[in-house]
């Protein structure tokens, strides 16, 4: 996926890691790199730069069906994040998602697969540009699911991310963010909502 800026390229390279073991074959991990490419004139690389990265999972909730396992197996199975993600969307008791999802995205069809942005991530020097919304534009366009869903829940950079992931903290400058949580995450719901997320009612998460 490329993007043209000024003597730059920005292509956003993805990579898939698929997992085979009981309820963790439907799910695919996304890592996505963000670079910004220089060529010469006769087209060959001069420079490239990692300028940030997108994070993400695919859920293949139609193989549910089936019977081999349930929603909630497959998302407990996953991580914490993923049980949220459940009892945030879905109803326990029917194991789908809940009237209030399916009546925001008004689609009478049953949403039957799921991506989880998990996060979109800009270094500082390259924010400010417009990158990350036409990263994720791009993203969501070749990663789009057929009868699925796109969720994520917009939170602010987290500062203590550092301790366990020191280089691209560092990059990223996690401890120097000081702006407000309150105003970062207004400000992030609004990029989110340029690229089409909505609110669901009364949660912390967009679809």
């Amino acid at each position: 996926m490329y993007d043209q800026d000024d003597d730059y390229d920005y292509e956003m390279i993805t990579r898939t890691v698929q997992s085979f073991s009981d309820e963790l074959d439907y799910r695919i991990k996304i890592e996505g790199s963000l670079e910004r490419v220089q060529y010469d004139d006769s087209g060959e690389v001069v420079e490239r730069i990692q300028v940030g990265r997108i994070k993400a999972i695919q859920y293949w909730l139609e193989s549910v069906i089936t019977g081999r396992t349930s929603v909630w197996d497959l998302l407990d199975a996953d991580s914490q994040e993923a049980c949220e993600i459940y009892e945030e969307l879905f109803d326990p008791e029917l194991d789908e998602f809940k009237l209030k999802v399916s009546e925001r995205v008004k689609d009478t069809f049953l949403m039957r697969n799921m991506l989880y942005i998990h996060s979109v991530e800009i270094l500082p020097e390259f924010r400010g540009k417009g990158i990350g919304l036409q990263a994720m534009r791009k993203f969501l366009k070749a990663h789009h699911i057929a009868d699925g869903l796109t969720v994520t829940c917009p939170a602010p950079m987290n500062p203590q991310a550092k301790e366990w992931e020191d280089d691209w903290s560092q990059k990223m400058q996690y401890d120097q963010f000081q702006s407000s949580y309150e105003q970062a995450q207004d400000k992030l719901a609004k990029h989110w909502k340029q690229v089409g997320f909505l609110p669901i009612p009364d949660s912390k998460w967009r679809i």
